[in-house]
């Protein structure tokens, strides 16, 4: 009965709701001219001039008081459209203009079109030579205002426009390709792509937003979004609320990073790209609006402040933080960005930031100085992004600062009680579009805009000691295959129970990919992904649909959106199936390693269902890497971790110098504890010795510890608790 009223109030978003709220890509894929199937020969390409990344590369983010913006990319302006470039041909009732461009030795290409005004049914798309990786359809849905639409970079030094126009259109679609942007860091590429280099992924001290140290602040971090702009730099930024509570919806960034309202315009904003448990696995990177206009922006105070094209739409899961402009001093800090333009993370402060000047060029005393973190860094990449307070609310954002994670001192934040009002011209102040209805309010609350049928959440049953595992189904005979991904055992359907919610409308689902090969690219391979109803097993199928694999990427988290909401009620599975593979076709989803017998994965074979633990014998469960994302939740979730609120457990150092003892204090709740243990981020246990202890309190010294983030482990009662400490030089 709910399913109704859902439809009736949002029917338009469960069949389009990408299009509805000008979602960056339609999906789909490009029709193959036929010409292009026997050479390639007859497609016309623009070349950029050469260019020497040699420049670029000798910038030093980590040393001094840098500003902290990344510039992974060089643009190239260029004026290339269907009049004086590119060939057109005719193919299924479609008139199609391709051109090729090819910027040697990039890592990626990224383009900004402007006069962008496509008709209805028209389509285009962006992808490279192999046709790997492919964005779009964009359609008359990306139209705006302004005409000007950036992109996501495309993996690889050669990239083919594709535009496809109904040979009867309303009217002939114009665009122009204003700018071409070559990759020279390998931002553009999953973290998975062998051609992506090693060295452009945040610093092994930085923490992820969703382990231990991020668990309090699901809200805050559903607030920051990765920023491309003008094709070339990545910042981060924050999507915050205003006194009218209207969803208007503003970010707020810094000044050096969004210049002008050209920049504004041209400046691309992707949320929810963070790994669903506490592992460096690549996130989803579809969740993207393109376009702001730029409100305010004082470069004296370092702020800049936009208003998006659109308002985030439900299954973003937009969190519009709070602020206070009061200008007292929190008592702790903690903020969130994205390093090197990598996945979500969190820097922790546990002391009170100072008032302080950040250089001759930013108006004195204007500034709170982080002196030291205690957990996590910021880094290149990491400007825009929020200084919050211990209440989520925002005091101020990111400038730039000496911090490292070999010396993680001195970062600035421009501060959100200067910026309020310094200045009386409403475009070089916030105070007047935060609080527009002129309350004189110091400090409010976040925002949640969507409530009831509306309010999403993303669930997962990865817990934040598991690791991620691919396990074959016979070590000894490798070619056996994957016990969750193609093999030789029969195994044809991998289920993820969920028994977190009562009743929900599912939105869509990310996998975890680990491994994949699509032997002809040219040639669509499928996959099922199904939704069943039961309590203990799979039993009675609710939704079932196909997806193309060829654009998915292994080693990263990948979003599959249903083309309707499913409704559910009390436990539920979804399942992936892999019986459309062709033979030379290989997928492998991740599952759980883990040291507990909670199991929530489940395999399928001719004799039908059966638990992970039976399949192998274990006595340890699992679960597939999943992350539902699911709307109108009739009961709170419930999280399968534990959260260490209370101070159960307490380790320092933290940070931990390389051959320093490790002190573990441990509360009354847990000084019965049993089998501790020490990991890696990879799972690998770390072997130490207890030097000294009590019942409460012991010393430990590492063996072979390295730099990095580990997690220590125990279990009282049948409870399991973790802590995360890092070990530094």
């Amino acid at each position: 009965m709910r399913a109704v009223v859902v439809w009736g109030i949002i029917g338009l978003l469960c069949l389009g709701y990408e299009g509805l709220f000008a979602q960056i890509s339609q999906g789909g894929r490009p029709i193959e001219p036929a010409f292009l199937k026997s050479s390639r020969s007859g497609l016309k390409w623009y070349k950029t001039p050469f260019f020497r990344k040699e420049t670029y590369l000798k910038q030093d983010n980590s040393s001094g008081n840098s500003l902290k913006p990344l510039r992974f990319a060089h643009s190239f302006d260029v004026s290339l459209n269907p009049e004086n470039s590119g060939s057109w041909t005719s193919q299924e009732n479609y008139k199609i203009w391709l051109l090729g461009i090819e910027s040697t030795g990039a890592y990626s290409i990224n383009l900004i079109f402007k006069n962008f005004r496509l008709p209805p049914k028209a389509r285009l798309f962006i992808y490279n030579a192999d046709r790997s990786d492919i964005i779009g359809a964009f359609t008359d849905e990306n139209n705006s205002a302004s005409g000007m639409f950036p992109t996501l970079p495309v993996a690889g030094d050669k990239i083919i426009v594709q535009y496809e126009e109904p040979v009867d259109p309303e009217f002939h679609g114009t665009f122009e390709i204003a700018s071409i942007s070559h990759d020279f860091l390998g931002i553009g590429l999953r973290s998975s792509d062998p051609r992506r280099p090693l060295n452009i992924a945040a610093d092994y001290c930085n923490v992820d937003i969703n382990c231990q140290e991020g668990i309090d602040y699901e809200n805050a971090k559903n607030s920051v979004c990765r920023i491309f702009i003008n094709g070339n730099e990545l910042c981060s930024g924050v999507l915050l609320n205003n006194t009218s509570n209207n969803g208007k919806p503003y970010v707020l960034t810094a000044a050096h990073c969004i210049e002008n309202g050209s920049q504004a315009h041209g400046s691309l904003f992707l949320f929810n790209y963070e790994s669903p448990y506490c592992g460096s696995i690549d996130g989803d990177n579809t969740h993207s609006l393109a376009g702001c206009s730029l409100k305010a922006r004082y470069d004296s105070l370092d702020f800049s402040l936009v208003e998006l094209s659109v308002a985030p739409p439900d299954y973003f899961r937009p969190y519009y933080a709070g602020w206070d402009v009061s200008g007292i001093v929190p008592s702790r800090s903690f903020s969130v960005h994205h390093p090197q333009g990598d996945i979500k993370k969190i820097a922790i402060d546990e002391n009170q930031p100072a008032t302080a000047t950040y250089n001759k060029d930013y108006i004195s005393s204007s500034f709170w100085k982080v002196s030291r973190w205690e957990y996590g860094v910021t880094e290149a990449g990491s400007s825009g992004g929020p200084l919050f307070d211990g209440k989520l609310r925002v005091i101020g954002t990111l400038t730039g600062g000496a911090a490292s994670c070999s010396d993680p001192r001195n970062d600035y934040y421009e501060k959100l009680n200067r910026s309020w009002n310094y200045k009386s011209s409403s475009d070089k102040q916030l105070k007047y579009w935060l609080d527009p209805v002129n309350t004189g309010e110091t400090k409010i609350n976040g925002y949640e805009p969507y409530s009831g049928e509306l309010k999403c959440g993303a669930y997962t049953n990865f817990t934040i000691s598991d690791t991620t595992q691919l396990k074959r189904i016979t070590e000894a005979v490798p070619s056996n295959g994957y016990l969750t991904g193609t093999n030789k055992a029969g195994y044809t359907e991998f289920a993820e129970k969920f028994s977190m919610i009562n009743n929900a409308n599912l939105h869509g689902i990310s996998i975890g990919i680990a491994k994949k090969h699509v032997a002809d690219n040219n040639r669509n391979v499928l996959i099922d992904v199904k939704v069943y109803e039961g309590y203990d097993l799979p039993v009675k199928i609710l939704h079932s649909q196909s997806f193309v694999i060829n654009q998915l990427t292994a080693g990263a988290m990948n979003y599959l959106a249903f083309n309707k909401q499913v409704s559910t009620i009390g436990n539920f599975f979804i399942s992936c199936a892999i019986d459309q593979l062709n033979p030379g076709d290989t997928l492998a989803l991740y599952q759980a390693k883990r040291t507990t017998a909670d199991n929530s994965l489940f395999l399928k074979n001719a004799d039908g269902w059966k638990d992970y633990k039976t399949v192998t014998g274990s006595a340890n469960g699992s679960s597939l890497l999943m992350e539902l994302v699911a709307c109108n939740i009739d009961k709170s979730y419930s999280s399968p971790i534990v959260k260490n609120k209370t101070n159960e457990i307490v380790v320092f150092p933290n940070p931990l110098n390389s051959g320093e003892k490790l002190t573990v204090h441990l509360s009354s709740q847990t000084e019965n504890s049993q089998n501790m243990r020490i990991y890696n981020l990879l799972g690998q246990e770390i072997p130490f010795q207890i030097i000294s202890g009590s019942t409460s309190s012991m010393q430990l010294q590492l063996r072979d510890a390295r730099m990095g983030i580990y997690l220590l482990q125990l279990e009282s009662e049948g409870k399991k608790y973790s802590v995360k400490f890092s070990v530094v030089p």
